[in-house]
């Protein structure tokens, strides 16, 4: 996952023109950032932290993303670096939902997550990384109305993120 996103954010900004220099230091200062949290939550899972109850678990998720996504909302040269992918770009990283939803089935199937969440939060997972593909195909064909295919398919992916979170609070263990 961080490769592919490290990939796409470097087509992005070679596109939109960023020096070289620049384009490689945005990229090992992002690539450090995503791999130290990505360690840091491996081995905090390891550790058993996201299986103990008194645990604030949602904090070790929530917060790095929400500040990240503070620092990255000014980022002039990320919003530039997104305006020079082709449209169908960005649908085609939401196939990486795909093994997302393969994750949540074996989660249950190992005893870390309960049914009731696990096939509906995975299920959706699945089909949404599905319809990336599809949508990004049909971005590229230039049809008047793929737009609005890609526009309802966010809409279904951004309902389904919402339902997943939901569900996984409800069906957590605790008070």
């Amino acid at each position: 996952v961080v490769w592919v996103t490290l990939r796409g954010l470097d087509i992005g900004l070679r596109r939109s023109g960023c020096a070289a220099p620049i384009r490689r230091s945005l990229l090992v200062r992002i690539g450090a950032l995503l791999g130290t949290w990505f360690l840091a939550v491996t081995a905090a899972a390891v550790a058993g932290a996201w299986l103990d109850l008194e645990a604030p678990r949602a904090l070790g998720y929530l917060v790095p993303a929400l500040a990240l996504s503070l620092v990255l909302w000014r980022a002039g040269w990320l919003r530039a670096a997104v305006q020079a992918l082709s449209p169908s770009a960005i649908p085609w990283l939401q196939t990486l939902r795909i093994g997302g939803g393969l994750t949540l089935f074996a989660a249950w199937a190992s005893g870390f997550a309960p049914w009731s969440w696990a096939a509906t939060a995975g299920a959706g997972d699945i089909l949404v990384g599905l319809g990336a593909a599809a949508v990004a195909a049909l971005l590229g064909t230039g049809l008047a109305w793929s737009r609005t295919a890609a526009i309802a398919w966010n809409v279904f992916g951004l309902v389904d993120i919402a339902h997943t979170l939901v569900r996984g609070l409800l069906a957590a263990p605790g008070p």
